[in-house]
């Protein structure tokens, strides 16, 4: 059961993004990285650090000396050692505690305490954008894919649909295939349009 001093709203985050389903185990792991981070603060700050994220610290760790950590390697490693935890372990811990706060803190908070870290553990708290979830109630009509309205993002109903089933050389595709020897429709048979017809011939013609 989740401890009702602690945050359930950053918990809750904090077991999602961990994958922790213990919730002792949940509330250890957030522990150990807030620790670590409010070392990274002078001691007069700690305090405020900790009514930010609504934690309760331990005096030892209200009253340490200061252990900055400038790269994101050595945050990792106090992490690790926080935890007694291998170093791909806290590594993970640490992202998603530090991701659970950006999520949770308010933005005035979450700026102060980036402010106050060096610029690359700073990034652990930049905000992440939500995840692009299409919303099918705002697609367009001509952008539905149902079989009654034709192939994906089809804008012809199925019903209106002319296949093109043959080859694009082939006659089949011409208006008029056999445009070239209709006789509604072309000067003449090879012959007239040679002017070769008995009536336009010479008497004298050659016959053959």
């Amino acid at each position: 059961m989740t401890d009702p001093s602690k945050p359930a709203h950053f918990l809750s985050r904090v077991k999602v993004l961990t994958g922790t389903p213990v919730e002792a185990e949940v509330t250890r792991v957030a522990g150990a990285v807030l620790a670590v981070l409010a070392e990274q603060l002078p001691q007069d700050q700690r305090r405020t650090f900790a009514g930010h994220v609504g934690w309760d610290l331990d005096p030892a760790t209200l009253s340490r000396a200061p252990l900055v950590a400038d790269t994101l390697d050595a945050l990792y490693a106090r992490v690790a050692d926080r935890e007694d935890a291998p170093s791909g372990l806290a590594l993970e811990h640490t992202q998603a505690v530090c991701r659970a706060l950006a999520e949770t803190l308010s933005g005035d908070a979450r700026i102060w305490l980036a402010s106050r870290l060096s610029s690359e553990l700073a990034t652990l708290l930049e905000p992440r954008p939500p995840p692009n979830v299409p919303d099918v109630d705002h697609h367009p009509a001509h952008a539905r894919s149902t079989l009654a309205e034709g192939r994906p993002g089809s804008s012809h109903p199925l019903s209106e649909a002319a296949p093109e089933t043959a080859h694009s050389e082939s006659i089949a595709r011409a208006r008029e295939p056999h445009r070239d020897s209709k006789l509604s429709s072309s000067e003449g048979l090879t012959q007239e349009r040679e002017r070769e017809t008995l009536a336009r011939g010479r008497p004298d013609a050659d016959k053959r």
